[in-house]
């Protein structure tokens, strides 16, 4: 993740703009969909502010994709990504200490039952 960047993808309805963000999810971006432009001001400040409470290169996730697929019986998929970017935005608004694996455990799991009833 590249502290600083931000990447903008508009386009037509119909465009590909979903498949663009999906696909930049799992090399590793943040992608807020449907953001109203007149947010991007505040967007960049609570950027700035977490950039100076915690250098980004403490930005990540307790577990590696390994660990999260040894653990939960997962095999490689995009959901692992998923699962470890939402450990990373957990790090990255404090709710999560980069090295607290057990924490991480536990908000894993709680992601993946969430994520499991949404698609039964």
């Amino acid at each position: 993740m590249s502290a600083g960047r931000l990447v903008l993808v508009s386009g037509v309805s119909g465009a590909g703009k979903t498949l663009a963000l999906q696909t930049l999810e799992d090399i590793g971006y943040f992608c807020i969909d449907n953001l109203p432009p007149s947010m991007l001001g505040a967007l960049r400040e609570r950027i700035a502010k977490v950039q100076a409470a915690q250098p980004p290169t403490r930005w990540r996730s307790p577990l590696t994709g390994e660990q999260l697929m040894q653990h939960f019986g997962l095999k490689p998929s995009p959901l692992v990504g998923r699962l470890k970017r939402y450990l990373e935005e957990q790090v990255i608004e404090g709710a999560l200490h980069p090295d607290d694996t057990e924490h991480a455990l536990r908000l894993a799991e709680a992601y993946l039952k969430q994520v499991r009833e949404q698609s039964s």
